[in-house]
C-alpha cells in the first residue's frame, strides 16, 4: 500500500511539476448555428459545439481552425517544489465574430483504486473546510447503506465544481453524470476560488483568485473519466486506477456562446490567465492546512470520546458513531474536519459540552472562546503520545 501511494504521488508530481512536458491540455470549442432559416432564427441556441483541433508543442501550440485560429503559450514557474504557478496566454488570429462555446485547460490526475477515499473540496465563504463530498458515498461506514457498484449508472458523484456565473454570483454543484440534473450545494457573490481533489494519500489543489473578475469562468472536477494503469516497480503487475481531470474554464460551456471580440480576444493581442497548482501528500487542501499536529488532534478526539461527546461529532460531521476508536479518529481527521470547527460547535449556544471538556482538563470556563480553545489544545499538546 505504501508503494502504491508513492507511485500515485510520483505520477501526480510528474504530471504537474515537470516544466519540460507539462500535462496541461488546452481546449477550445466554437458554436456553429444551424442553417439560417426562419424556424432556426427564433431559437439562437440551435446548433452544435465543435472542438477546435489543437497542435501542441512543449509549452507552445496553436488552435487550427478557420473560424478560431489562435496561438497559445503555457508558462510554468515553481516557487516551491509542490507549487506550480501557471500562466496561460492566448493570441487570437481568428474571426472577431467567431462564437466561442468553451475555452479552458484540462489537468489529468489519477485517484487511488478506492473511490470511497476520493474526496472533492470546493472553497465556500464562511466554511473552514469548504464544501466537501466523497466521490463514492455508498457503504462508507454503515452496513445499511447501499453497497457500491462501479456500473455506469451507479450514483457516484462523478462531476462537480465551482461556477462563477457573473462577478456577483457563484454556484457550487455536483452531479452523478453529465445527463442528470446537478445538485446545488452553495451559492453567493464571490467565490474563494479554489478546488481540491484528494484520496487517502495525496491530492491536488487548484487556486484561481481572480475568478470573480474573470466571470463567467469555472473550475470543474471530473472524478471518473475512465481508467488508467500504473506499473508496480517490480514489473509483476499493473494496477488499474480511476482516471479523472480538473478543468479550468476561462469560458465554460454552461455559459452562452460569446464572440471572440466580446471576450477580449483580438488579433495580435495576448490575453493571459494565471492560476496555481499545489500537490499535497495528505487529505487537507493546500489552502486549508491541518490546524494542529496530528498527535495533538488525536488526543483531542480521545478526550471527546472519554467525555461521552463523540456522538455529537458523529452526528454533526457524518463520521462513524461506534466501532474501533482509532479507526473513528483516523476517519474524522481524514475527512478534513478542523479542531476549531468542533470546539466552536461545542462552545456555541448551550455551552455545556465545552464546559465539560474544560473541567476534564482542569481549566475554568471563560467567556472568551479563543481562551477556551487554547486551554483545551494546550492540554492536548502536553498529553500527546
Amino acid at each position: 500500500m505504501r508503494t502504491t501511494a508513492l507511485i500515485l504521488l510520483l505520477l501526480l508530481a510528474a504530471v504537474l511539476v515537470s516544466a519540460a512536458e507539462p500535462d496541461l491540455q488546452p481546449s477550445l470549442a466554437v458554436f456553429k448555428p444551424a442553417k439560417d432559416d426562419d424556424a432556426i432564427r427564433e431559437n439562437a441556441a440551435v446548433g452544435e459545439v465543435v472542438p477546435v483541433p489543437v497542435k501542441r508543442g512543449e509549452t507552445k501550440g496553436e488552435f487550427a481552425s478557420p473560424e478560431a485560429a489562435a496561438d497559445y503559450e503555457i508558462i510554468l514557474t515553481h516557487p516551491q517544489p509542490s507549487r506550480t504557478a501557471v500562466e496561460y496566454r492566448l493570441t487570437w488570429k481568428g474571426k472577431p465574430d467567431a462564437l466561442i462555446a468553451s475555452h479552458g485547460i484540462r489537468i489529468p490526475f489519477a485517484f487511488g483504486p478506492d473511490l470511497k477515499k476520493a474526496k472533492v473540496v470546493v472553497g465556500a465563504p464562511g466554511r473552514p473546510r469548504g464544501e466537501v463530498w466523497w466521490v463514492d458515498q455508498n457503504d462508507m461506514w454503515h452496513v445499511y447503506w447501499m453497497l457500491s457498484d462501479r456500473k455506469e449508472r451507479w450514483p457516484l458523484w462523478r462531476l462537480g465544481g465551482l461556477l462563477q456565473e457573473s462577478p456577483d454570483r457563484f454556484v457550487i454543484w455536483k452531479s452523478n453524470r453529465a445527463d442528470t440534473p446537478p445538485m446545488v450545494l452553495d451559492q453567493g457573490l464571490a467565490a474563494p476560488g479554489w478546488v481540491d481533489v484528494s484520496d487517502a494519500n495525496h491530492g491536488l489543489t487548484v487556486i484561481w483568485d481572480e475568478m470573480p473578475k474573470r466571470a463567467p469562468c469555472a473550475i470543474e472536477v471530473k472524478a471518473s473519466v475512465g481508467q488508467t494503469f500504473l506499473s508496480v516497480p517490480n514489473g509483476q503487475a499493473r494496477m488499474p486506477v480511476p482516471q479523472g481531470a480538473i478543468e479550468v474554464w476561462f469560458h465554460p460551456l454552461s455559459s452562452a456562446p460569446a464572440t471572440a471580440e466580446s471576450l477580449g480576444y483580438a488579433p495580435g493581442k495576448a490575453v493571459s490567465w494565471k492560476f496555481t497548482l499545489v500537490t499535497h501528500d495528505d487529505v487537507f487542501p493546500a489552502i486549508r492546512r491541518q490546524e494542529v499536529a496530528r498527535p495533538v488532534y488525536t488526543q483531542l478526539l480521545k478526550l471527546i470520546d472519554e467525555q461521552k461527546l463523540w456522538q455529537y461529532v458523529a452526528m454533526n460531521y457524518l463520521v462513524p458513531i461506534g466501532g474501533d476508536l482509532d479507526a473513528r479518529i483516523r476517519m474524522a481527521i481524514d475527512t478534513g474536519i478542523q479542531p476549531s470547527e468542533i470546539l466552536a460547535y461545542f462552545d456555541t449556544g448551550n455551552t455545556w459540552k465545552m464546559q465539560l471538556l474544560l473541567k476534564a482538563v482542569g481549566a475554568p470556563y471563560a467567556k472568551d472562546h479563543d481562551a477556551n480553545v487554547k486551554a483545551v489544545l494546550d492540554w492536548c499538546a502536553a498529553k500527546k503520545p
